[in-house]
């Protein structure tokens, strides 16, 4: 479902995007900012977020976790 169909079926603001299968380079960052996304998704792991890279945001990976593992993940030094 894309950004329009999505907004008119449910009422809420498409403001995330993700890059299909993670490829992007400049010119796909100036096309998402261009369609008035505020951030988009890459698959480059990781945890650490700035305003300079919110076009290219780290992709986490919890993996088979899930409920309280999931939880107990999240309480790790590197997400504080």
């Amino acid at each position: 479902m894309n950004g329009p169909n999505f907004e008119e079926k449910y009422g809420i603001r498409v403001t995330s995007f993700a890059y299909p299968n993670g490829d992007f380079d400049q010119s796909a960052i100036d096309a998402v900012e261009k369609a008035g996304f505020t951030t988009a998704v890459s698959t480059i792991p990781g945890t650490s977020q700035t305003n300079q890279n919110r076009y290219f945001l780290f992709r986490l990976r919890p993996a088979y976790r899930s409920g309280e593992d999931l939880l107990n993940y999240f309480k790790q030094k590197e997400f504080k």
